[in-house]
């Protein structure tokens, strides 16, 4: 999962339900990081302490319009590449 700013969040969902994610293509350094954090709130670090502070769950924007224009340009580029 990639975030917009290409750095990971923490995340609080739900009280005591934390998540982690966002690592944006450094999956297995960040997520073994990350793990520590969670490991730390879940055992009840308050979150202020954090050096990661949790952040809302945002969806991206445009989100919505990420199908349809895909397609599109997928069209596209099968018929510019049938043309020549």
């Amino acid at each position: 999962a990639m975030t917009v700013e290409r750095l990971p969040h923490l995340h609080e969902l739900a009280g005591g339900v934390h998540a982690g994610l966002g690592y944006s293509g450094r999956g297995i350094a960040m997520a073994t990081a990350m793990g520590r954090l969670l490991a730390e709130r879940a055992l009840g670090r308050p979150a202020r302490e954090l050096p990661l502070p949790p952040t809302p769950l945002r969806p991206l924007p445009m989100h919505g319009l990420l199908v349809p224009v895909s397609r599109a340009m997928v069209l596209y580029y099968r018929w510019r590449d049938g043309r020549g």
